[in-house]
Parts: C-alpha cells; structure tokens; sequence
C-alpha cells in the first residue's frame, strides 16, 4: 500500500490492518510497514517509536546483525 498511494484515507486503513496483525503476533516485517506507512502521514514520533519496536523484536528473535542493519538503516532515514 505504502508503495502505490499518497491517499490518506487509504494509509489510515493500512495502518489499521496492520494494528491487526501486531496485536494478534507482533511482527517484524508488519511492524516496519506500519512505520512506513506512518512517515508517508508524516507522524514522526510514532514513526521511530514503531521502527525501533521493530528492530528489537528482531534482536528479541535473534536475527543476525546483518539482517537488522536494513532496518536499522531505514529508521536512521526516519530520523532525518
């Protein structure tokens, strides 16, 4: 969705679904498109917060350093 649309109203529905599924298994892959989908409205704070809970989910999982370092590097695009 991030990816085809600036619609707001479309992005809002998107981060609904993806409230969804966080809530019944928090994921790390849902929880990095929900923080895209967050920096297309422009909502920075929460942006970081979900793509740092992203992150140590992934090391709470034990994902290798290198496989983080994507999401390591996007929230360092988010914070700009």
């Amino acid at each position: 969705m991030f990816e085809n649309t600036d619609n707001k109203e479309c992005l809002l529905e998107a981060i609904n679904w993806t409230d969804i599924v966080i809530a019944k298994l928090p994921n790390l892959g849902v929880l990095d498109t929900k923080a895209t989908l967050l920096f297309k409205l422009d909502r920075k704070e929460e942006v970081i917060k979900v793509q740092t809970e992203a992150i140590e989910l992934g090391k709470e999982n034990g994902m290798p350093d290198i496989e983080l370092k994507d999401y390591q590097d996007t929230l360092k695009k988010f914070k700009k």
